[in-house]
């Protein structure tokens, strides 16, 4: 799930769910849960994991540990094409959410929120992603100033955030 928020996973299995596992999705930790359910293990593959070498830039909003897991969980073949899919995704988030902000829409504004919170999350901008999700809080909680300074500068952070992911990513010759 997306909703992830204190209390929910509370609320998740007091309904009946027998776990609950949060966005973004690391394979060990899913492997992990479903190994305690039953006798599970993770399928055999062939893809050889990717590696980012020390050569990595630092960054001050990429968790590289993130990325890591990201480009061993789906391999060399794939993963061009979802960073890709990735920039795109969150430009036309970043757009609905510029849209919604001059027009004063805080509903819309808040579901682009929660669309970046978890797409920003699954490629390593977690600081930004937790950002999102604490502007949802607040929208949740109609604190709709809180809401808007949280995401002042967002749009201005996510780009330069996508800029480092796709310069760490071509680092390792993705």
């Amino acid at each position: 799930t997306a909703n992830a928020f204190p209390g929910d996973m509370e609320k998740y299995l007091q309904a009946g769910m027998n776990a609950v596992l949060a966005k973004p999705i690391q394979l060990k930790k899913l492997v992990s849960l479903l190994s305690d359910f039953g006798t599970f293990s993770a399928p055999k593959s062939d893809m050889t994991p990717l590696e980012l070498g020390d050569e990595a830039p630092e960054s001050d909003l990429v968790d590289i540990a993130v990325l890591r897991d990201l480009a061993e969980n789906v391999g060399e073949d794939l993963i061009d094409s979802i960073l890709v899919d990735f920039r795109a995704d969150v430009e036309k988030r970043l757009t609905a959410l510029s849209r919604a902000r001059a027009a004063g829409d805080h509903a819309a504004f808040c579901q682009a929120i929660h669309a970046l919170a978890s797409l920003l999350g699954s490629f390593g901008l977690t600081r930004l992603g937790q950002q999102c999700r604490l502007a949802e809080v607040a929208f949740r909680n109609q604190e709709i100033g809180q809401m808007l300074n949280l995401t002042e500068n967002l749009e201005e952070q996510a780009l330069e955030g996508l800029r480092q992911v796709f310069l760490i990513a071509s680092n390792r010759g993705i």
